[in-house]
């Protein structure tokens, strides 16, 4: 049986804790840092097999104690180091890409990031880690495999119409959610499996790690 390729990129925005590293590390088998995302993997032990980006945040420490990884420098001001990173990650036709980190302090770098989880979407399963949710976009029907007790949000992009929700404490049976209109804000998962049903539209999904996780 072929393995996955499940890759994990760094960017240069949260620190991700090992203890939420550690739900996803046995998964992946490549990690790419985005330039500076290379300065926050040194608390998790690990060694990117690439960095990628213009290099203008990376620090020599990162550069010193990575000196054995593949350095892809590209001056390409048309396109942000998790897009270099997205753009090169793609091109392996990987199953899924795990985003680390791509939650930054500033916003407009936040929906510059959510913007390119629906560009590369047709590419690969993406999946956005923080510290204390993941998110996944959508645009067909989907089907998730969460703990029961947990704390799942839709948001629409958009019109979503005709959703259904089978799984979770509070369903829907094909209603409409609209963004600023109505979303699908903190339901709870009763079942450990989640069914989430639409017509037509894009959807944000946010899965909440519980305190246990």
């Amino acid at each position: 049986m072929k393995r996955k390729k499940i890759i994990g990129i760094f960017c240069n925005g949260e620190k991700i804790n090992k203890k939420i590293f550690s739900l996803f590390s046995n998964e992946i088998n490549f990690i790419i840092c985005a330039d500076g995302g290379s300065d926050k993997i040194h608390h998790l032990n690990i060694v990117p097999d690439v960095i990628i980006g213009d290099m203008d945040s990376i620090s020599n420490k990162a550069l010193m104690k990575f000196k054995k990884s593949r350095i892809i420098s590209i001056n390409n001001q048309n396109s942000t180091d998790l897009e270099k990173a997205l753009q090169f990650a793609t091109k392996m036709k990987p199953d899924k890409i795990y985003l680390f980190g791509a939650m930054g302090n500033r916003i407009d770098h936040t929906l510059t990031n959510l913007n390119l989880m629906k560009k590369y979407y047709r590419y690969s399963d993406i999946v956005f880690i923080s510290n204390k949710s993941k998110l996944i976009y959508t645009d067909k029907p989907i089907k998730l495999y969460e703990k029961i007790g947990t704390t799942i949000s839709l948001i629409p992009l958009g019109k979503v119409s005709k959703v259904s929700l089978n799984g979770f404490l509070y369903p829907l049976n094909y209603e409409d959610l609209e963004f600023g209109r109505r979303d699908g804000q903190s339901n709870l998962s009763i079942s450990n499996e989640q069914i989430i049903d639409f017509k037509k539209g894009d959807l944000f999904i946010v899965i909440n790690f519980k305190k246990n996780d």
